[in-house]
């Protein structure tokens, strides 16, 4: 889970309301920040995670209370998990759709004037353009700008990834080297690659709804069957894995453990493990996206 100091401070404040009622006004964020040794904007951080949990509510101009017993039924989203195993996989491939539907909904087209936060490129304003601009410069002047690269990717920059890896490899096992690393132009390249390799048209995969947009586009242009399973903010249910493999034979489960793309969960180290035995127990392969 995660450790960082506004996910600290918010633990620290649950145990704080745990034993106090429901009314009791929490100390400003300037007190907090004070005796905490933390930022404002980090304890921001951290009353907005009580607020989503609905355990405080903000009253502007006021402060931040405990929320009362009527708050926090009001504030807690329902939950419609179980839609997703209820409608299960949508059935058959529309040839040509340039749409991809996941299954918590159809992705609706992007307007021409919204402001794509997905592609990568922040506002000008953003960059150091004249470093960029002459970064550009050298790159057009050095064999890159006609060379074809490595298939598998620069070896220094492979070598780099492997190094990264090896730094969280747990004991017990092996870690990688720049032999195991392929670098590729894109996520949905990759999986796209991926899907293809180790299943293919009309088979399953099992992927957590909501997930991340790019994989299921990646999945309908390789036409696999994407079969839905529903996650929480502590991960997808390892029972309910366990029954989706088996009902479907799937071979792979495509998973962001960390930061799931578009709710930001993070899979409980407890979730990780009994994942792991589950995949393991059907000989399924498990593809991780972590950024």
């Amino acid at each position: 889970m995660s450790d960082s100091s506004s996910s600290r401070l918010a633990a620290e404040l649950r145990t704080w309301i745990a034993g106090r009622a429901p009314g009791t006004r929490l100390p400003s964020t300037r007190t907090l920040a004070k005796e905490h040794g933390l930022g404002p904007v980090t304890v921001q951080e951290a009353l907005r995670s009580l607020t989503a949990d609905g355990l405080v509510e903000t009253r502007p101009g006021v402060g931040t209370f405990i929320a009362t017993a009527s708050e926090t039924r009001r504030v807690r989203p329902t939950d419609f998990s179980w839609q997703v195993g209820a409608l299960g996989e949508r059935a058959g491939r529309v040839p040509g759709e340039s749409r991809s539907t996941p299954a918590s909904g159809v992705l609706r087209p992007t307007p021409v004037d919204a402001v794509a936060l997905h592609n990568g490129y922040p506002g000008r304003d953003l960059l150091p353009e004249k470093a960029v601009r002459q970064a550009l410069g050298r790159a057009a002047r050095s064999d890159a700008a006609v060379t074809a690269a490595p298939r598998a990717g620069l070896q220094e920059l492979r070598h780099w990834f492997a190094q990264d890896l090896a730094t969280q490899t747990p004991p017990g096992v092996t870690p990688v080297t720049a032999t195991d690393v392929t670098v590729l132009p894109g996520t949905q390249s990759g999986l796209s690659a991926i899907f293809r390799a180790v299943t293919g048209p009309g088979e399953p995969v099992v992927l957590e709804s909501p997930t991340y947009w790019g994989a299921v586009l990646a999945g309908r242009q390789t036409g696999v069957r994407m079969v839905p399973l529903a996650t929480g903010p502590d991960g997808p249910d390892p029972t309910e894995l366990d029954r989706v493999l088996a009902r479907t034979g799937a071979r792979l489960f495509y998973a962001q453990p960390r930061f799931t793309n578009p709710t930001g969960a993070v899979w409980s180290p407890e979730t990780r493990s009994r994942i792991l035995e589950v995949v393991a127990r059907h000989g399924a392969f498990l593809v991780e996206d972590d950024w």
